[in-house]
């Protein structure tokens, strides 16, 4: 069995050939062209913790096949095997998703590389907790305070494993006072899943 776009038959003329002939069968297939393109499909999103999903068939513009024919393959930054992901990404990003019709006996192969898909970053909020108190010493310093004050965030899924790092208190003057208001500068967000978040400040 051979495929028609594979045939080329060249015959020469004034060719002898030799007269033991052996004939055999030759099946020629003709396979149908396919064509695949996106429609109405953007998945962006910010992040949530969730898989962006493949599109659906009313999605995707598919001639010469059915969308169980249709394969998904997604990647991460650009197209390339070094990129290549085992399943569709959850995580902040640029992706790129490729849908491809594989070559088979019936259909040619044909494919399709979506735009940029981008997941971006969950905007957390960070506030100060715990209470502070110290001796007046002429400074807006926290250094020898009385301190329980800690930086947390407000928006941080769950499941996911993100704290705050590299912060310092101070006080707003260096007078006398109760209810004092304490700043937190230079936050910076730590952890595993640091890179699904951006700070809404870092005071």
């Amino acid at each position: 069995k051979i495929f028609a776009e594979d045939v080329n038959l060249d015959v020469m003329s004034n060719t002898h050939y030799a007269s033991n002939v052996v004939e055999f069968p030759i099946e020629i297939v003709t396979r149908d062209e396919t064509g695949i393109a996106f429609e109405n499909y953007n998945p962006s999103a910010t992040y949530s913790g969730d898989m962006l999903s493949n599109p659906a068939e009313s999605q995707l513009t598919i001639t010469g096949a059915d969308y169980q024919d249709v394969n998904f393959t997604w990647y991460k930054d650009s197209v390339s095997e070094d990129n290549k992901l085992e399943s569709a990404p959850s995580n902040a990003g640029v992706y790129y998703l490729v849908a491809s019709i594989a070559d088979t006996p019936t259909l040619k192969a044909s494919s399709v590389t979506s735009e940029p898909i981008e997941i971006s970053p969950k905007t957390v909020t960070p506030y100060i907790s715990g209470s502070i108190s110290k001796i007046y010493d002429g400074t807006s310093s926290t250094e020898n305070a009385i301190s329980s004050l800690n930086v947390e965030l407000n928006g941080v899924l769950s499941a996911d494993s993100v704290s705050v790092a590299g912060f310092s208190f101070s006080y707003n003057d260096s007078e006398i006072g109760t209810g004092k208001t304490i700043t937190a500068t230079n936050i910076k967000l730590s952890g595993a899943d640091k890179d699904n978040y951006v700070l809404s400040s870092s005071t």
